[in-house]
């Protein structure tokens, strides 16, 4: 079965063709919800509510506007914010304060793996991660996200700053903590 042929099934509420969309996306979309929620039973909940999500916006949906799967990305973006929003759990720093490190040829990230990375980045405070997560990863821009998350574009900046600068401290302790279980 072709995609178009998926996706006008789903249209019309075929289960095969509702299966064969959720075959081809699960796993994308549950490694979105990871990277916004850190509990793992929270995240599976956020990941079924988007597919429900999905199925009942499937007639929304306009290939000539973009992909499938950037547009379920969206609504499973969108569903782990509320999720988030819901358990009031995001504090944000409004000050902003550079902070400015020289970037080298070979970071300490070039010997992680995706997993480890994944795990570090989870280590982040939650409003650090989120933000982090939706300008770096899925490619928003501050003012996007000032709107999603009813905050200004400067505080959505200066989150981003200190999730790196942190990060940047967390990959450093990373790496040390390998080198030294390595030297043991």
């Amino acid at each position: 079965m072709n995609l178009n042929k998926i996706i006008s099934g789903c249209k019309k509420q075929d289960p095969q063709s509702r299966a064969a969309l959720y075959n081809l996306y699960a796993d994308d979309m549950m490694n979105i919800c990871c990277r916004y929620i850190v509990d793992k039973n929270t995240a599976e909940d956020v990941f079924q509510d988007s597919f429900l999500r999905i199925f009942q916006k499937i007639d929304q949906f306009d290939e000539r506007k973009g992909a499938i799967g950037a547009w379920m990305a969206r609504i499973t973006v969108n569903q782990s914010l509320m999720a988030i929003r819901k358990q009031k759990r995001i504090d944000y720093v409004e000050e902003f304060s550079p902070v400015l490190e020289p970037i080298t040829e070979n970071t300490v990230e070039d010997s992680l793996s995706a997993q480890e990375i994944l795990e570090i980045v989870n280590g982040l405070p939650e409003g650090y991660r989120v933000i982090f997560n939706l300008y770096v990863v899925e490619g928003y821009d501050h003012n996007e996200i000032s709107h999603m998350l009813s905050i200004s574009a400067s505080t959505s900046r200066s989150q981003l700053a200190r999730a790196k600068a942190l990060l940047r401290k967390l990959f450093k302790k990373s790496e040390n903590l390998r080198v030294y279980e390595q030297s043991r």
